[in-house]
């Protein structure tokens, strides 16, 4: 069917709603929206949804025969149009008492904004209202060149690029009048004011105002043509192709008239735009790491037109005061800025200034229509497309962030309900399968953990770094399907970006990249104080009204030098969350905006980029799920209502569904174009028009229908009688079949009453009887128990004598049903307490058995830990006794060495005396030859001379001396040698040791006996042959001991060698021991044995030679002192060789395990041993 608007040669170029398609795929609905956009036609539904292609042309048809057209006329009654969705708002509202809203999407330049001025066109035009209705639809018409002015731009991809949101409220009387509005504004982008990249411009404000003021006005505000100012020359662009900038500029005055901004208020508007131009021209110099202003010059006409000092303006550029508190003190501290933050300082001047301008011309448009009550309200939602740039920065995340949002909103409205309607409904219609973006939502906005709170909490920080803020990021979303890092770009231009640079948000349109490096900046929306104050300080009150209060949703500075932070991120959220709570309070209506090309031609189809566009916006699944489903829909009473009129009487009397089955059913309509439900037709797309279209036909039609409906009718109640026959047939059919089944339900009954009169004993004598397999098991727990085993046996055969007595007597039929089921009960209950009694004793028993086993293995254990720590005392003993053992060694080693060099020192000193004495000697040894030759030579002269010999002195004085030291000497002798023992025999020796109690003569004997033992020894080894010797003859000790007993220098008698009875004067020594015929053998192959010995205070009490292929040699004092070792304890050196001496426990195993201790006593008992130390333990231990 042609448009009106087209020529009847034209035929219908596609599908209006592409639900029709036969084939249903990417490529169906591409080459339809294709056909339909050559042809002029850029509207086209998909179910609810209006898809319009932007034809970057004029379009025919949005006049006044169009707008007469829908209006009042049903959605899919006329060919797909923007009026007719905003006539179905319009008509909701009024009939459902319901506020609407529409929201508007799509990438940008697809036309949102030039649909939503159309939208709010037609609802001006179509409504009623007196002089307050006309002034707000006034309003709300010019706002839209007021606000494109100050928020709308060029870019690459768009010559009117809207660069905030837009939400307006148009508010409604209960007649239908517009009384009042709103308008919501989202997320300027104030960054464009100072920055713009190439090919793009600034807001179209500052283009205007270059334009299209007078030349007074450009005198006084300095105006000069635009390459000259520094915020509007960096893209080189400076003109729109089709854009008449002075004209827009007469446009953008006429609204502020129309809003009701006074000349004077226009004025200042108009004075903040040019000098906002102005400070874009400050430029600064390095001075000393700091900045200064290039030119002075460059001061003058933005502190003019801003009305503050250009002293102060140079100095709140240049510097900064900030207050540092120190110890409950406050000093205010002057600091001086480098270029880099003085550049910072002018933009973000630069930006409050057009930011607050932009929010005092929404105000004022929100203070013209303003409302005080609420009744009813149209929304139109304009608000940015999905964004993906070669740079996507803080804006772009915000922009995504909210496309997510409505994205999300999208499918719930549209996908999700829909079918949680044809649930309800039963209509079994498939499930259509959608992305859920809610992880991706979460993942920017959780709290706590979101990309925005993380990004507060990093610009809370003395020292912020975007670096820090981009790898905590990374690390608590480190396994997030939604979140990567730069380098897992499908583009190789965010692959050269490092992981700290910024991250990767996998969107539901695609994978964008963001580089985090202004991320902290773009999100603190603070302006410094010192700034606030320097514009508070204007001479204009309406600037200083402007400033005198903080931006929409920010915290105000509280004190001097200190930046509070304003959130942008956090407000945005706050603004979106508000506008999503009150959207989903709203009747919803979707308008999907698409860009046919990237060149802004008319008459170019990009069949990829309109794809790549349908599948964002989640068009595809939209379709399948509307081709699928039922997307028209009406109740049966509404469908009712709105044809009974057309209808008979006897056809209105039927019941609503009846109604309408008669009513399908008379139409032909087959089973596949309409659905049942349980309160609704539903219908497939395209049907209810048609359907509708021959209802409302002519009267001719009407009639034809109607007798399609009274054949229905006819046929329907035929086909019940039908079946009532049918009916009775085989009710006939049943009645035999019952007669039959009566017997078998006689014998049945018979068969019951016997068993309701012997089934009940029956089944007690069975669960009876399957009581004795209780008492069976009774019997084996009873049979295993320790305590009472006899008496539980004769309870369980008691019990088993009841059972098998009741048993009978139930057999008997002396009993009732009463009797027996309390029997029964009173058998099962005695059972089960038996049971549960030989259980519990059991149990008990276990129990002790248990508790026993666990005590004797605490006592196990109790007992291996007693050992072992007896173990390791004992252990810990013998090493503290061989420390003292190792310390007494080094101690007897230390006083050895120094009597050795007392010895050494008294032989010399006794040498020397020696010596001197042996002159003094050999003097008086002459002096006394000399005097006897003397005496002689005398005798002889008196002989010679006849004189008498009396007369002869007969000694000298000094022979008289020396006989006189002889005499001394030999006394001295006999005094130390008291006992002469020399020609005492061996057998005498030894009896007297044995037996004499007098210490003396005891120590005389042991002194007397060792020196002939050495020498017995020292002739029986300066005599033995040479052959003995060499075969390995049986030594007393190991060599290195006669070694040392050899070159010995101590003299005998330096110690006592009084035999001791005590404990501490009990050495043990341990030697390895070599036979002489093993000494010239290779060590491997060397045989080695040991020598051990005990020294009873000085003298060897037992010793033992363990031989590795011989028996152990055991000698005992007294009994072997011919075999054993003659040598003193001082004379072995066996105290000064480290690692010889054993402990005592050590030596007593060895000698116990040898057969010492039997060996030592048989000696005893013989009165062959010598009373030791060891003999003594031994009569100890007999006793």
């Amino acid at each position: 069917m042609p448009y009106h608007w087209q020529s009847n040669s034209v035929k219908q170029c596609g599908v209006d709603d592409m639900i029709l398609l036969t084939k249903v795929n990417e490529d169906a609905v591409v080459e339809n929206l294709k056909k339909r956009f050559l042809s002029d036609l850029i509207f086209t539904y998909i179910g609810p949804v209006l898809v319009s292609v932007n034809p970057f042309a004029e379009m025919p048809y949005f006049t006044n025969t169009e707008l007469e057209l829908y209006q009042g006329a049903t959605l899919y009654e006329n060919p797909p149009h923007i009026y007719a969705i905003s006539d179905f708002m319009y008509r909701n509202m009024m009939i459902d008492n319901e506020n609407q809203c529409v929201i508007i999407s799509g990438e940008s330049g697809a036309g949102k904004t030039v649909a939503a001025k159309y939208i709010m066109g037609y609802i001006a035009k179509v409504s009623g209202g007196g002089e307050r209705v006309q002034q707000v639809k006034d309003v709300i018409m010019e706002s839209n060149p007021l606000l494109e002015a100050f928020g709308n731009a060029k870019t690459v991809r768009n010559n009117n690029s809207s660069r905030f949101g837009k939400y307006m409220e148009i508010q409604f009387s209960r007649g239908g009048e517009p009384d009042g509005g709103n308008i919501t504004n989202f997320l300027l982008e104030k960054s464009r004011v100072v920055c713009q990249n190439k090919s793009e411009r600034n807001f179209h404000i500052y283009y205007q105002l270059l334009a299209g003021a007078t030349p007074e006005i450009r005198e006084y505000f300095g105006l000069v043509e635009p390459e000259y100012y520094y915020f509007l020359n960096q893209s080189g662009t400076y003109s729109v192709e089709g854009t008449n900038d002075a004209k827009d500029f007469e446009e953008t005055m006429t609204a502020m008239n129309v809003v009701g901004i006074t000349e004077n208020d226009q004025a200042i508007v108009l004075q903040v735009v040019a000098g906002t131009l102005h400070l874009g021209n400050i430029m600064f110099r390095e001075d000393g790491n700091y900045a200064a202003i290039s030119d002075p010059q460059t001061l003058e006409f933005p502190s003019f037109l801003l009305g503050v000092d250009s002293e102060s303006l140079r100095t709140k550029l240049t510097s900064r005061v900030i207050d540092s508190k120190w110890g409950g003190k406050t000093e205010t501290i002057n600091m001086t800025l480098n270029i880099e933050q003085a550049v910072y300082t002018r933009d973000a001047l630069a930006k409050s200034l057009h930011s607050r301008i932009f929010n005092f011309l929404v105000k004022s448009v929100n203070t013209a229509i303003r409302k005080e009550k609420e009744e009813l309200v149209v929304g139109v939602l304009d608000i940015y497309g999905f964004e993906i740039f070669q740079k996507n920065g803080f804006e772009q995340f915000c922009i995504n962030y909210c496309n997510e949002k409505l994205q999300q909103f999208f499918n719930q409205r549209i996908l999700k309900e829909e079918q949680e309607l044809y649930i309800r409904e039963n209509l079994g219609v498939k499930s259509v399968v959608y992305c859920d973006n809610q992880d991706c939502i979460d993942l920017i906005e959780a709290r706590g953990v979101g990309i925005l709170d993380l990004l507060d909490e990093q610009s809370k920080l003395p020292r912020q770094s975007p670096q820090a803020f981009t790898q905590d990021v990374h690390q608590k979303h480190h396994n997030h399907f939604r979140l990567s890092i730069p380098r897992k770009s499908r583009l190789n231009t965010y692959r050269s970006l490092r992981d700290d640079e910024g991250f990767l948000i996998r969107h539901f349109a695609g994978a964008v990249c963001y580089q985090t490096v202004n991320f902290l900046e773009k999100n603190n929306d603070a302006l410094h104080l010192s700034l606030q104050n320097l514009i508070l300080e204007t001479k204009d009150p309406f600037l200083k009204n402007l400033f005198s209060k903080s931006p929409q949703g920010g915290v105000q500075a509280a004190a001097s030098g200190k930046l509070s932070l304003i959130s942008v991120g956090s407000k945005f959220r706050s603004q979106l969350h508000a506008l999503m709570d009150k959207v989903e309070k709203t009747g919803t209506n979707f308008i999907r905006c698409i860009k046919p090309n990237n060149k802004m031609a008319a008459a170019s189809f990009d069949g990829a980029a309109i794809l790549n566009q349908l599948q964002c916006a989640g068009m595809v699944s939209v379709l399948n799920l509307m081709q699928g489903g039922f997307p028209s829909r009406t109740s049966f009473h509404d469908l009712y209502n709105m044809y009974k009129s057309y209808l008979p009487p006897e056809l209105v009397r039927l019941d609503p569904r009846l109604f309408c089955k008669a009513l399908f059913r008379a139409l032909g309509l087959n089973d596949d174009q309409f659905k049942f439900g349980n309160t609704k037709a539903f219908f497939r797309a395209g049907k209810f028009a048609e359907f509708d279209q021959i209802v409302r036909s002519d009267p001719d039609n009407l009639s034809n229908l109607v007798k399609k409906v009274k054949r229905w009718l006819i046929c329907s109640l035929w086909k019940k009688a039908q079946w009532c026959t049918l009916s009775v047939l085989k009710l006939r059919s049943k009645i035999i079949y019952r007669n039959t089944a009566r017997i078998k339900i006689q014998k049945t009954v018979r068969m019951f009453l016997a068993k309701r009169k012997y089934g009940p004993r029956i089944k007690t004598v069975k669960k009876i009887k399957q009581l004795k397999n209780n008492v069976d098991q009774m019997m084996l727990i009873a049979s295993s128990l320790t305590e009472n085993r006899d008496q539980q046996r004769n309870n369980v055969c008691r019990l088993e004598n009841t059972i098998s007595d009741t048993i009978k007597k139930i057999k008997s039929g002396a009993m009732t049903s009463e009797q027996i089921e309390a029997v029964n009960n009173d058998l099962i209950v005695r059972t089960n307490q038996q049971l549960n009694n030989l259980h519990k004793l059991k149990k008990q028993a276990d129990e002790s058995e248990r508790l026993r086993v666990i005590e004797q293995q605490m006592e196990a254990d109790r007992k291996l830990r007693q050992e072992e720590e007896r173990k390791i005392q004992q252990e810990e003993d013998e090493r503290k006794m061989k420390a003292v053992l190792e310390e007494k060694r080094r101690v007897e080693e230390a006083e050895a060495q120094r009597l050795e060099q007392q010895q050494l020192k008294y032989e010399i000193e006794l040498k020397s005396k020696y010596e001197t004495e042996l002159k003094v000697e050999e003097a008086r040894q002459t002096l006394l030859e000399q005097e006897s030759r003397d005496h002689e030579l005398a005798l002889r002269l008196a002989q010679d001379f006849d004189t008498p010999t009396n007369q002869v002195t007969e000694e000298s004085p000094s022979n008289q001396a020396l006989k006189r030291g002889q005499n001394v000497t030999r006394k001295f002798e006999s005094a130390f040698k008291k006992h002469d023992l020399s020609k005492w025999k061996y057998a005498d020796l030894r009896d007297t040791i044995n037996t004499s109690c007098e210490l003396e003569l005891l120590e005389a004997c042991r002194e007397e006996f060792h020196r002939r033992l050495k020498a017995y020894h020292g002739w029986k080894s300066k005599n033995k042959r040479q052959n003995v010797t060499n075969s390995g003859a049986e030594q007393r000790a190991p060599q290195v001991v006669i070694k040392n007993g050899l070159q010995s220098v101590l003299k005998e008698g330096a110690k006592s060698r009084q035999p001791s009875l005590d404990k501490n004067d009990q050495r043990y020594f341990r030697v390895p021991f070599i036979r002489p015929s093993e000494m010239y053998k290779d060590p491997e192959f060397r045989k080695k044995g040991w020598w051990l010995a005990h020294f009873d205070g000085e003298w060897i009490a037992r010793q033992l030679e363990i031989h590795p292929d011989k028996q152990p040699v055991l000698l005992v004092a007294g009994k072997d002192d011919m075999k054993m070792c003659e040598l003193g304890l001082n004379e072995t050196g066996l105290t000064r060789k480290k690692g010889a001496e054993m402990l005592e426990k050590e030596f007593e195993q060895v000698w116990e395990r040898c057969g010492g201790q039997k060996y030592l006593l048989e000696a005893v008992q013989s009165k062959q041993a010598r009373i030791t130390y060891a003999t003594m333990t031994l009569e100890c231990q007999k006793q």
